[in-house]
């Protein structure tokens, strides 16, 4: 396995593009590694400047790929080797977008 960082995390992305159709933006599912978000960010999508002319509450999000991207994480905690409590967080795109893919 070794040791899971960003360059792995981007590794892992970038295969997994290259097995995709193109222009197919799937779900992903990661456990609570914060690399995956940067790693899902930096390989295919494109960061867009939000417009200045609109209130800060009205301005589009920053990211490209919150509009088209479905990714949440399963976050587990553990206690004594035993998994206690799951939570499950959604990062980019709607509940209702990962629930429905």
């Amino acid at each position: 396995m070794g040791e899971r960082t960003l360059a792995m995390a981007q590794r892992l992305v970038h295969q997994v593009v290259e097995v995709l159709a193109p222009r197919c933006v799937p779900l992903f599912l990661t456990d609570g590694l914060k690399d995956y978000s940067t790693a899902l960010l930096t390989h295919d999508w494109q960061w867009v400047e939000p417009p200045r002319a609109k209130p800060m509450a009205q301005r589009q999000a920053p990211l490209d790929a919150a509009a088209a991207a479905a990714y949440a994480q399963v976050v587990k905690k553990y206690r004594r080797r035993r998994v206690v409590r799951v939570r499950h967080r959604v990062v980019f795109g709607t509940l209702a977008g990962v629930n429905g893919c």
